[in-house]
C-alpha cells in the first residue's frame, strides 16, 4: 500500500511530455539508477541518473554540483521519489539530457526498495528545446576525464563476501572485464530459423540481480552447449559475453542492451545466492489491464477454468496445439490467457490452482487477452505469498461470488475513429485492436471481389495459368472458383472518417449476399442498376465495428492498414445499459 501511495504522486507521462521539449511544472519522478562519478581534473562531483515516472524512463538525467552547490554521494538515494523544482533541458547529437539544478526528496523519512510501476524504455525524437543551447563537449570513451569514485564500494558493484560483480545494470558494450551473478527468471524453447546463410537455432533466457535483468541468448552449437545446463530460478555466474544493444522487438526487459554468449562465455552454477533476490514479479491487478501501456505484464490468478485443446494451423503451416485458461483474480474479473503447445500440453489445472504468467503478451480482441509468448514464463503453484493468499481467498469466493469477465463491454464503450490517428502517434509499429460505432459512407463499386480457392477455409487468390486455377497455399489446381469478397469501405463517425478494407466473411454481412450472387447481378445486368442497387442498400449502415489497426513505419511515414475484424448491428437496448452502467 506504501509503494502504492508514492506511485499515485509520480507524474505519469512527464518523460513523454519532456522528451518532446514540453517543460512540466515542478514533475516528480523516481530515481531508479544512480552512478556518482568525480572529475579526474577538478574533482567536482555528479550524479548521472535514470529516473522514471511510472510510465517511461529517462536514461539521460545529470546532477551536478555546479549547479547543486550541496551535492554529495549521499543526496540522491536509488529508488527515491523526488520533486524537480528546477531543471533545464539540453539535447547533444541527438541524445536528450535532463539537468537537475534543485530537488525535493518526498519519501524522506520512508524508504521503498523496489521500482514503482513498470517504466519502459520510450523512443525518444529531440526536438528544438527553448532552454539555452548545449554545450559542445567531447566525449573520449577509452580516456574519459570521469573516473567512479572509490569512496568504499563502486555503484556499479555488487559484493558477495570478499567477490565483486557488476550490476547488471551498469553492463555496457564499452567494459572488457565484467563479471554478474544472477538469477535465471525465463528461458525460451529451441526455436529453429532459416535464411540466406541457411538454416539455425537459437534460445535465450532472462537473468537478474538486485539491479534489474538482462536477455541472453545462443545461436547455433551454444544452443546445444548450454540449453540443457541453464535452469529457471538457479543462480549463475556469467562473464566474456558480448553485449549489444537490446532489440525491443525481441526482449521484454527494459535494459537497452542484451548479451550474446559465444565460444568464450563463461557460465557457472553458483550455490552462493543470498545476495541475489528472489524472481521478481511486478503484479498489475486485472482492473488496471485496461489503463496499462506495457505489451508485457507480470499477472498472477486461480485457474477457473479451461478450455479443450485445439489443433490450429500457423502461417507457415505447422501444426500448434492452443488451449485457453480462464483466470481469476481479486478484483473479481476472468481473463482468457492463451497457451501454446508444451504449455498447452502439459498443463497441470486440477484443483484450480494458482498461475503466475511473467511477461504475458496483452492483446484485444474482443476484449482483452493475454498470451503466453516466446518471452512468457509459466509458474504453477509457485511458492510466493501472493499465490497462498489469492488460494485462500479463491476458496471462500469461488461459490458466492459472480465473477464477470474482462470483455469488452466491461472495458469501455466504444472509442472513437479519431483514436486510429492517435494511436499511430503514441505506439510503435504493432496492431491495435479497439471497437467503434460507425456508418459506412461509401463502398468502392470497382473491384469488389476476387477469384478465390474452392479448398475450405482457404481464401487465397487463385493464379491462372494454361487454363488451370491454381492455389500457392493449397498447393491444389482448379478448373473453377468462388468470388470472394475484398471490400474497400469508408467508414465514419462525428470525429472523422478511415478508409477500411474487409475479406469475405465481413463483406457477406455487409452486402447481404455472396460474392458470387453480387457478380450474377454484374452479369447478367447489362445497366448494371441492380449491382449498384446492393451497394446503395449497404452504405449509409451503422455497425459496431472491432478494428484492426496495423502500423508500420516506412520512410519516416506513417502506414496505416485498417481491417473490419467484426460488424454486427447496433443492439440499442444493449447500448443503453452499458451506458447506464458507465453513469452509475
Amino acid at each position: 500500500m506504501l509503494n502504492e501511495n508514492f506511485f499515485s504522486k509520480l507524474s505519469k507521462g512527464s518523460i513523454e511530455c519532456l522528451t518532446g521539449g514540453e517543460r512540466i511544472e515542478m514533475p516528480v519522478v523516481q530515481v531508479i539508477y544512480r552512478k556518482s562519478i568525480v572529475s579526474k581534473k577538478n574533482g567536482s562531483l555528479r550524479l548521472r541518473l535514470i529516473i522514471s515516472d511510472g510510465i517511461y524512463k529517462c536514461d539521460y538525467c545529470q546532477i551536478m554540483n555546479t549547479n547543486y552547490p550541496k551535492l554529495s554521494e549521499n543526496s540522491v538515494r536509488e529508488y527515491a521519489v523526488i520533486r524537480l523544482n528546477d531543471y533545464n533541458l539540453k539535447t547533444f547529437k541527438n541524445i536528450f539530457i535532463i539537468y537537475i539544478n534543485l530537488f525535493t526528496i518526498l519519501n524522506e523519512n520512508t524508504t521503498i526498495n523496489t521500482i514503482l510501476g513498470c517504466p519502459q524504455q520510450l523512443n525518444i525524437v529531440t526536438t528544438n528545446i527553448t532552454n539555452s543551447p548545449a554545450k559542445k563537449m567531447k566525449m573520449n570513451l577509452k580516456s574519459s576525464n570521469y573516473e567512479i569514485k572509490e569512496n568504499g564500494d563502486s555503484l556499479d558493484i555488487i559484493k558477495n563476501g570478499s567477490t565483486k560483480f557488476f550490476k547488471i545494470v551498469a553492463i555496457t558494450p564499452y567494459q572488457n572485464r565484467w563479471r554478474i551473478h544472477g538469477r535465471i527468471s525465463s528461458k525460451s524453447d529451441i526455436k529453429h530459423f532459416e535464411n540466406t546463410k541457411g538454416t539455425g537455432q537459437l534460445f535465450s533466457f532472462e537473468i537478474f540481480d538486485i539491479s534489474g535483468p538482462i536477455r541472453c541468448t545462443c545461436f547455433g552449437t551454444l544452443v546445444d552447449n548450454y540449453f540443457s545446463k541453464i535452469h529457471v530460478n538457479q543462480v549463475y555466474y556469467i562473464s566474456k559475453a558480448n553485449v549489444k544493444l537490446a532489440n525491443k522487438k525481441y526482449s521484454s526487459t527494459n535494459n537497452n542492451y542484451e548479451l550474446f554468449f559465444t565460444k568464450n562465455t563463461i557460465i557457472t552454477p553458483s550455490f552462493e545466492s543470498d545476495n541475489v533476490p528472489k524472481i521478481p514479479f511486478n503484479f498489475i491487478g486485472y482492473n488496471l489491464l485496461i489503463d496499462c501501456k506495457q505489451e508485457y505484464v507480470d499477472v498472477i490468478g486461480v485457474i477457473h477454468k479451461v478450455d479443450d485443446i485445439v489443433i490450429v494451423n500457423s502461417k507457415n503451416g505447422k501444426n500448434l496445439s492452443k488451449r485457453n485458461v480462464v483466470i481469476v483474480d481479486k478484483s473479481n474479473l476472468l481473463i482468457t490467457c492463451t497457451l501454446w503447445d508444451e504449455m498447452a500440453i502439459n498443463l497441470e489445472y486440477d484443483d484450480h490452482p494458482v498461475i503466475i504468467i511473467k511477461s504475458a503478451k496483452m492483446g484485444y480482441y474482443n476484449g482483452l487477452q493475454l498470451t503466453v509468448s516466446g518471452n512468457s514464463q509459466l509458474f504453477i503453484n509457485f511458492d510466493i505469498e501472493e499465490a497462498h493468499i489469492l488460494k485462500g481467498w479463491y476458496n471462500i469466493e469461488a461459490n458466492s461470488n459472480d465473477f464477470q469477465e474482462l470483455t469488452k463491454d466491461y472495458i469501455e464503450t466504444e472509442k472513437k475513429i479519431e483514436t486510429i490517428f492517435d494511436l499511430n502517434k503514441m505506439k510503435s509499429e504493432k496492431m491495435e485492436y479497439f471497437d467503434i460505432i460507425g456508418t459506412i459512407m461509401t463502398i468502392k463499386r470497382d473491384s469488389p471481389y476476387y477469384k478465390s480457392c474452392l479448398s475450405e477455409n482457404c481464401y487465397k487468390k487463385l493464379i491462372f495459368t494454361n487454363d488451370i486455377y491454381n492455389c500457392e497455399k493449397c498447393q491444389k489446381s482448379f478448373k473453377n472458383f468462388n468470388y470472394s469478397y475484398l471490400l474497400n469501405a469508408c467508414i465514419f463517425d462525428y470525429t472523422g472518417n478511415v478508409w477500411t478494407k474487409c475479406f469475405d466473411n465481413i463483406g457477406n454481412k455487409i452486402m447481404t449476399i455472396t460474392a458470387n450472387e453480387l457478380d450474377e447481378k454484374f452479369s447478367n445486368d447489362e445497366e448494371n442498376s441492380e449491382y449498384f442497387d446492393t451497394f446503395d442498400e449497404a452504405e449509409c449502415t451503422q455497425y459496431r465495428f472491432t478494428l484492426k489497426n496495423n502500423i508500420r513505419y516506412y520512410n519516416d511515414e506513417i502506414k496505416r492498414n485498417v481491417t473490419i475484424v467484426s460488424a454486427n448491428k447496433i443492439d440499442y437496448k444493449e447500448l443503453h445499459l452499458i451506458y447506464l452502467k458507465m453513469l452509475n
